[in-house]
Formats: structure tokens, C-alpha cells, sequence
């Protein structure tokens, strides 16, 4: 085999792309989940604010995502979603849940929103997506958003992310799917960051940092379950 080509994987590495075949693979014209924001195959972080505000800001997302709607003034592309709950109850879950979907004028439930509960079935970070890439083989998720990952971190007591970080990239190249995680652990290998700053009572700044769109910053007003953007 020549050194033109591309070579399969050897020693567990990836294969050796040519570089003027690059702009043919399809995985970069993945589509953008939340436009401007991150797309398919790509890890996106939230983190800050408090926890309630961190859950809030995710449910709002996997509504917003499964159901088409805009997410902070953000136009999305309607897709699949699961949601893994590692920190609520069901009955808390749900009334969060539909509080968010209500004040979002979301009158349906839709069925392109699922929900796995982790309590009591926590085992490790590692281990949870390596189940969850034979679970969803068939399902064609556009994101995993877990709720929380550092809760996960905390049980396990890991202190190293990068098996965690490798572990995250392969299972999101090779389901083609977004992980969101809420963790302050794991910001760092975000390919995009939201990063929440409470400023008083009902007010947020929030700040958007990616390695592949510029850095964007807004207000955030806390009314009716949710953080609306300002600017």
C-alpha cells in the first residue's frame, strides 16, 4: 500500500487520513445541532451558575432539540434526544420537566425525547457509554445529555479525565452523536463551552467559548422556569 492512501487502523490508532482527500469525508458536513453553537460527533460542556440552573439550562435544550424550538434565542435542528437523569428523581424530573415544556408553549409531548434514570445504576463514566453505544446502535440520537457527569466522577472518585476525554471523542465519532455533560470537571476538553456566571437575583451572563465558532457572550434573565436570553 502506497503512502497516497489511507491506511485501516492499526495498534488500536485511527487510520492515517490523505490530506487532499479531507474535504470528501462526510463526518465534516456533519450538521449543527444548535446553530452557531456545536454539531454532531462533538462534546459540549455547561457549567456554572448552580446546579439547578445547569439542569434547567439542559432540560431546556433536549426540549428544545427534540421538539425543533429555539434554545437561548438559538435556532436548532430537530433530532433525537436521550437524556440521562443521574441526580433527580422520576416525580422531581418530571414536574421540572414539564414546567420547562409548558413556559416553552410546548403543548405536545413529543416522542423524540427519551429518558434514562442512573440512580442506583451508576457504575462508571467509561462503562455507561460504552452500554449506551450498543443500546442506541438502532436509534440515531442526535445527543446524549447527562445530568450530572461529575456526580458520575464524584462516586467513581476519578481524578484523571483523560481516559474519560478518549473515551468521550470515540463514543461521540462513533455514534455521530453530541454529548452534553454539566460538569466543571470536564470543561476543559469541550469542543464547546457555555459557562453560566450568577450576577444577582434573576439575572445570568453566560459565555460561549469553541473551537469551531467565535466566542460568544449575552445576558441571561430568569423568569418562568427558564433562563431567556437578553442579548
Amino acid at each position: 500500500m502506497g503512502m497516497n492512501n489511507i491506511t485501516d487502523p492499526e495498534d488500536g490508532l485511527p487510520p492515517i487520513e490523505n490530506w487532499s482527500e479531507l474535504s470528501e469525508l462526510s463526518t465534516w458536513n456533519l450538521p449543527e445541532i444548535v446553530e452557531g453553537v456545536f454539531r454532531k460527533s462533538e462534546i459540549f460542556v455547561i457549567y456554572g451558575g448552580s446546579r439547578y440552573a445547569e439542569t434547567s439550562v439542559l432540560m431546556d435544550l433536549a426540549l428544545s432539540v427534540a421538539s425543533g424550538k429555539e434554545w437561548l434565542g438559538i435556532p436548532t435542528r430537530k433530532g433525537r434526544v436521550l437524556y440521562l437523569n443521574a441526580d433527580l428523581s422520576k416525580p422531581a424530573l418530571l414536574r421540572r420537566m414539564t414546567q420547562i415544556q409548558n413556559a416553552k408553549n410546548i403543548i405536545k409531548r413529543t416522542d423524540a425525547l427519551e429518558v434514562m434514570h442512573l440512580r442506583g445504576y451508576i457504575e462508571s463514566l467509561e462503562m455507561m457509554l460504552y452500554d449506551l453505544k450498543s443500546l442506541s446502535r438502532d436509534r440515531d440520537y442526535s445527543i446524549f445529555i447527562i445530568d450530572l457527569a461529575d456526580h458520575i466522577l464524584k462516586i467513581n472518585n476519578v481524578t484523571e479525565t483523560d481516559s474519560i476525554l478518549q473515551c468521550a471523542y470515540r463514543f461521540a465519532q462513533e455514534t455521530e452523536s453530541a454529548i452534553v455533560f454539566t460538569s466543571k470537571e470536564l470543561n476543559r476538553i469541550a469542543d464547546t463551552t457555555l459557562a453560566l456566571h450568577w450576577e444577582n437575583e434573576n439575572m445570568y451572563s453566560g459565555k460561549l467559548y469553541s473551537s469551531s465558532f467565535p466566542t460568544k457572550e449575552f445576558d441571561l434573565e430568569w423568569r418562568e422556569h427558564l433562563l431567556h436570553r437578553l442579548t
